[in-house]
């Protein structure tokens, strides 16, 4: 079980490394942007990870930073998707296709997996779009 605790300093009474413990494993993590383990306890704090002591403001704030260029990622690149032609039954791609079944030695016909597999991007897209929050879709417009 992962646990994440705040080293304060004695002198000062600032937070200013976070203790990761893992099974007998203990990493002290900086609070340094760029630390691959420091941007892990960000999206750890981000996603509702408990974290004994108080969390610093300045890192409960590169957490929402953290977050926020999540989702406007996430929200680009499933706009994009949605932007692309849907794949849709022509004469160049069928609606059904013949498979062989080996269970029972034929062919059966099954909907196109192409036609299948954009519909399921299209809608997992869809989902990210309509989940994103308002201020990340402002963000883009101003």
């Amino acid at each position: 079980m992962i646990t994440y605790e705040i080293e304060t300093n004695n002198a000062s009474e600032t937070a200013n490394i976070v203790i990761k413990t893992d099974g007998s494993k203990m990493l002290c993590i900086p609070f340094c942007r760029g630390n691959t383990d420091y941007e892990e306890y960000l999206e750890w704090i981000a996603n509702g990870g408990d974290t004994t002591g108080t969390v610093p403001s300045s890192v409960q704030q590169d957490s929402d930073n953290w977050l926020f260029n999540k989702q406007l990622n996430e929200y680009v690149t499933a706009t994009e998707r949605l932007e692309l032609d849907a794949v849709v039954a022509s004469e160049d791609i069928p609606a059904t296709v013949e498979v062989y079944n080996s269970e029972t030695d034929s062919m059966d016909t099954v909907d196109n997996p192409v036609i299948i597999k954009d519909t399921e991007e299209r809608a997992a897209a869809q989902a990210v779009v309509d989940a994103t929050p308002q201020p990340v879709i402002d963000s883009l417009n101003n």
